[in-house]
């Protein structure tokens, strides 16, 4: 009984610490999307900008595209971020999973929490869109920006970086998708066997 109460003890602190981590996730996507609005428009809305744009476009330009382009690096460095997290948070739930064999009901929350039902499905491509997603919008649109409107010679470039980074982007949700909610033959965390 002694052994069951520490179990619990445990299982109620790793619960915390998950807790801990999730509010950190939520808190990354906030400052994600404030942190990149506000920079979108400072950027649109700031007459002087504009002005210097249209006046002296040979620096101007080339430290304007540097400033778009930082927008979607940004977006990558806090998806990463949370990444970080959300890896954090499927180790506390096998570990829980694994070794509180005495905890059933907890065992079993672990498992629907990270199984293969329809709202775990859901919930993953939710996830993999709203991070991994927006980015990808955001980073073609600000390559589009610096490669059609902005006077630059960067025009390769932006064209082989929307490449590099479209790829990279989207083999980071193939590698979420596969390791965070794994399919059930690939899953660590297996249903019992009967």
């Amino acid at each position: 009984m002694e052994n069951q109460a520490s179990q619990w003890e445990l299982y109620k602190l790793l619960k915390e610490e998950y807790k801990h981590y999730l509010d950190h996730a939520e808190n990354l996507w906030r400052t994600k999307f404030i942190a990149i609005g506000a920079f979108i428009s400072l950027a649109i809305l700031n007459e002087k900008l504009i002005e210097i744009l249209k006046t002296q476009p040979d620096k101007a330009n080339e430290v304007t595209a540097l400033g778009i382009l930082i927008i979607p690096m940004l977006a990558f460095v806090i998806d990463l971020k949370i990444l970080e997290t959300g890896f954090h948070l499927k180790n506390i739930s096998t570990y829980i999973e694994k070794h509180f064999s005495e905890l059933s009901l907890a065992q079993g929350w672990e498992r629907e929490n990270w199984g293969n039902n329809r709202i775990t499905l859901f919930r993953k491509w939710i996830t993999l869109f709203l991070s991994v997603g927006i980015s990808l919008i955001i980073l073609n649109f600000c390559l589009i920006i610096v490669s059609t409107y902005i006077q630059t010679s960067w025009a390769t470039f932006c064209t082989w970086l929307s490449i590099i980074m479209n790829i990279c982007m989207l083999a980071l949700a193939v590698f979420v998708s596969r390791n965070l909610y794994p399919s059930s033959k690939h899953s660590s965390l297996q249903k019992p066997k009967a």
